[in-house]
């Protein structure tokens, strides 16, 4: 009995995004508390080093740069099954929600810049913060509503998101990157090469794309682009479970059932929490008018909606593209609401774009995106409510 309600606990679509929630709330809580020290203490405890990349291999560099890694791996192999066999794999599934995405990503980037074009380069950096979607709160929200959720809805909300989260990498990719190794740029891409060519030459063994894997995120580490990016290069070029033998076929599902587990029960949780330490106390009042929380919080909360719903009713109106049946405009309206929830990736290229700055500035663009993360997820489940409670 235990064990069918534990397992029934597990499948529940809603709880990657209560336990995320949890694990930010209580770093908050601990971050503001007399045991702020301890949970300091924690993150920052050091594991070992390597060589002279990282003064400290610490608990926080663990959780960013190498569990977040599996987590990009998980993206990768999502992309590549949404446009082989899912939602992107025709021109006429994917062309609404790349729109949209384009939308939702470009709006919220342009109030950011106009709102801090009088600031330091280092903060007009952060620009990208409002572009990504959080796939796991958004889609657990949309669950919370159950049967009545048309499905459609459900895979145009993960096409999106897809089309974000890629958006994403691409931003990380293009213009977070610094200090670049030449040398070791070719070692990886030499890598990447060998890993092409054992999918060609249909080699199927998952351990040694794993192990090329890890080959890879060493040299990405050295050559000064971030390490996370070796997880999507490995989830893309990993054969397809759909096209190879059944043997493999069983293999790499079941790893990627395990994976998606880990993801969202370990890896998504521990990053909350080792990011979402926010001294509120360390936020003064004058701060809140900022520009850079000020973008944040109109970037993810107004423009992302404005954005996705805008370019979705543009493209469907000149017949670029065609409303997927079974929903409404008003529907498309409450996703693009629930698109203002950034933390995870937004959160991350915080942490990328500001880690040359304050603590305080880094806190604050933290806060400013757990607020707005938390309205948008409230404005858009009550919305959508509405709607399907008729």
């Amino acid at each position: 009995m235990l064990k069918k309600i534990t397992l029934s606990l597990l499948k529940h679509p809603a709880l990657g995004g209560v336990l995320l929630i949890f694990c930010c709330v209580f770093a908050m809580l601990i971050k503001n508390s007399n045991y702020s020290y301890l949970y300091d203490k924690i993150i920052n405890y050091p594991i070992f080093g390597i060589n002279t990349y990282y003064e400290k291999f610490t608990i926080l560099n663990l959780v960013n740069d190498v569990l977040m890694t599996l987590f990009f791996l998980e993206i990768g192999l999502e992309i590549k099954n949404e446009m082989l066999v899912g939602s992107l794999n025709s021109k006429a599934k994917s062309i609404l929600p790349g729109i949209a995405a384009i939308g939702g990503m470009a709006i919220p980037a342009l109030i950011y810049s106009i709102l801090t074009i009088n600031d330091t380069h280092l903060i007009r950096s952060g620009w990208a913060i409002s572009i990504a979607t959080d796939i796991v709160f958004a889609v657990g929200i949309l669950k919370i509503l159950g049967n009545r959720v048309p499905k459609s809805l459900v895979t145009f909300l993960l096409a999106l998101a897809i089309f974000d989260d890629i958006g994403a990498i691409l931003a990380i990719a293009l213009f977070y990157s610094n200090d670049i190794n030449q040398y070791m740029i070719l070692f990886s891409l030499g890598t990447v090469l060998l890993l092409f060519l054992l999918n060609i030459y249909n080699i199927r063994y998952i351990t040694l794309y794993l192990i090329i894997g890890i080959l890879l995120w060493i040299s990405i580490l050295y050559s000064g682009i971030h390490v996370t990016l070796s997880g999507i290069i490995l989830g893309i070029i990993l054969p397809h479970k759909f096209s190879i033998s059944q043997k493999y076929q069983d293999s790499i599902i079941l790893f990627t059932k395990k994976l998606s587990y880990l993801t969202k029960y370990f890896i998504l949780p521990a990053f909350a929490f080792v990011n979402s330490g926010v001294c509120i106390t360390n936020i003064s009042y004058h701060v809140f008018n900022f520009s850079l929380s000020t973008g944040i919080f109109l970037g993810l909360v107004f423009g992302k909606p404005i954005g996705v719903f805008s370019f979705s009713y543009l493209s469907i109106l000149l017949k670029i593209s065609k409303l997927p049946e079974g929903i409404s405009l008003k529907e498309i309206f409450g996703i693009s609401i629930l698109c203002g929830i950034g933390f995870t990736m937004s959160m991350f290229i915080s942490n990328l774009a500001f880690s040359n700055i304050s603590t305080e500035i880094i806190s604050l663009a933290k806060f400013s995106i757990l607020f707005s993360s938390l309205i948008s997820g409230i404005f858009g489940f009550l919305f959508l409510y509405k709607i399907y409670k008729k």
